[in-house]
Order: structure tokens, then C-alpha cells, then sequence
């Protein structure tokens, strides 16, 4: 009705109003998204052109991130995942962006115990080129880092309640965790809260993305460029 509030669906709460937001809405959409990425070499741009050239880059982001699926995390990630997003700075994938997949978890042990597996796994087979797992502090947060000197792996992992973010940027990282605690959530943005009014949640889209006013502006500012 005219005059009342959308409604907006939590993960977005959690999302840094400066980041572009692709909501999968469940863990099925989320794999149907990464087999198309795939196919069209995980360049997002290609998938509307149809051009020819297969990057890989949505294999190099998996791996960078530490974020492959397995038949048993394909299985079982419905019951794990209650809400997916990619999140991110900017979409230069070949460059390295900035960006992340967060994960709303129906239960956050399961969720938490699969990823410290595979980054644990990564680590091992990863000890030749340098590889390294510590706990950073980002503004009195713990905060997991995997990385290898040269970025192969790149990897933050931080977790906020029921959300957890794996992201190749420290200041997402931090950033996320600021949001957590109220600080300038895309889900608060007006020009946010508008779309939702013109693209309610309840029309259960398979995608929805949204590129701020603040993505733009960062994308474009001095500092970023």
C-alpha cells in the first residue's frame, strides 16, 4: 500500500551501501548462477553478449575465495543456506575485484564447519606457494585471512550472527562487520527501499541486482580509480 514500508529481505541489512548486491534469494539459485558462470567463463558481461572469449574468472574467484562446491555441499547446502548474495566494489574480475559471497545460515555450525574445512584443505595443499591461515583483528574483530604472496589465494572470512561473509577485500571485511552493528546498510538507503517498492520480495525473482548511487560514487572516485 502507498505510504507503508517495503519489505526488505534481512541479508540486505547486512550488505555495505556502497558494495553492488546480487541476490539469489536461496542456496538452488545460487548454484544454478555459478553453473551459468561456468559456461560463460564467469565474465558477467559475456553472459549478456554471448562473446566467445572463456576467461575461467569464475573459477579463479572460487578458488581465490576458497569457494568451491563439492557433491556434499551441493547437497546439503539447502538445508544450510537460508539466503544467498554477491556482493562487491567493482566487477574487474580479471584485475582482482573487490568482492564477496555472503551467506545467511539456517545453521551456522554446519556452515562454519564446512568452510574451516576447505580452507584448512586449501592451506595444505597450498604450503609450496607460500600459504598462510591467521586471525587478524579488524577494528576488535576476529577475522579469518587465507592468502598466498601472490593472491592465488586471497580469502577473508568473517562472521556476524547468522551471516557470514568470504570476501578477497580487508575493507569489505571490516566494512561488513560495521554494518552489522548499524553502520550504513544498503537495506537502509531510500533509493533501496523505492526499488523494493517497485520489485517486492514476494515476486521470488531467481536474481536481483541492485548497483547503488554510493557504488557508483566509489567506483568512479579518485581514490578508487
Amino acid at each position: 500500500a502507498i505510504g507503508e514500508a517495503p519489505h526488505v529481505e534481512p541479508i540486505a541489512f547486512r550488505v555495505p551501501e556502497e558494495c553492488f548486491y546480487i541476490r539469489f534469494g536461496n542456496f538452488e539459485n545460487y548454484l544454478w548462477q555459478s553453473r551459468l558462470m561456468r559456461e560463460y567463463g564467469g565474465d558477467i558481461s559475456r553472459m549478456l553478449t554471448l562473446r566467445g572469449h572463456d576467461a575461467g574468472l569464475n573459477e579463479k574467484m572460487e578458488r581465490q575465495l576458497v569457494l568451491y562446491e563439492t557433491a556434499l555441499s551441493e547437497l546439503l547446502g539447502g538445508t544450510v543456506i537460508a539466503d544467498v548474495a554477491l556482493i562487491g566494489r567493482d566487477l574487474y574480475l580479471q584485475d582482482g575485484a573487490a568482492i564477496g559471497m555472503l551467506f545467511q545460515a539456517k545453521s551456522n555450525l554446519a556452515l562454519a564447519t564446512d568452510f574451516q574445512q576447505k580452507r584448512s584443505a586449501a592451506l595444505a595443499a597450498n604450503k609450496d606457494r607460500g600459504a598462510t591461515l591467521e586471525t587478524i583483528d579488524l577494528d576488535g574483530d576476529k577475522v579469518s585471512y587465507l592468502s598466498t604472496p601472490d593472491n592465488y589465494l586471497r580469502s577473508y572470512y568473517a562472521v556476524s550472527g547468522d551471516y557470514h561473509l568470504v570476501t578477497t577485500s580487508r575493507e569489505m571485511a571490516r566494512r561488513f562487520l560495521a554494518v552489522s552493528r548499524g553502520a550504513g546498510a544498503l537495506g537502509n538507503l531510500p533509493e533501496f527501499q523505492h526499488a523494493r517498492q517497485m520489485m517486492p520480495t514476494d515476486r521470488d525473482d531467481t536474481i536481483f541486482a541492485y548497483f547503488s548511487a554510493p557504488f557508483f560514487r566509489g567506483l568512479v572516485s579518485p581514490q578508487y580509480q
